[in-house]
């Protein structure tokens, strides 16, 4: 069987919300607990996911009632180096909002270049 060439749009807006769900069905394999995770509902979750294989022009996963596997084009993208990056980026954002408050202090509010930040 020849292999057929691979090809994601990657001119497409992608936003950081739709990467976070794609990474948490691409773990579970699985809408239902990737939408607990996420305190999502399923179908906002299956909705978010149709509009990235529509931003990105190929289908993410498999799915059929019983299971959920990854294509060629989503075990693609679950292992791009870049998306690897931004997934430990939303880590630490999520890690920064939820146990230290970020307080910043200028110290003087005319010059903004003289601000300190406070974690």
């Amino acid at each position: 069987m020849a292999r057929q060439a691979l090809y994601l749009d990657l001119s497409a807006e992608l936003d950081l919300r739709k990467l976070r769900y794609f990474l948490a069905v691409a773990h579970h394999l699985n809408f239902g607990r990737a939408a607990a995770e996420l305190l999502l509902a399923q179908p906002a979750l299956s909705r978010a996911i149709q509009a990235l294989e529509a931003d990105l022009g190929v289908p993410l996963f498999e799915r059929d009632h019983h299971k959920v596997t990854l294509t060629a084009a989503g075990a693609a993208l679950a292992g791009d180096p870049v998306l690897a990056a931004a997934e430990r980026m939303l880590a630490l954002v999520d890690w920064l909002c939820a146990e230290r408050p970020l307080v910043i202090v200028a110290e003087d509010l005319q010059w903004a270049d003289e601000m300190s930040v406070l974690v």
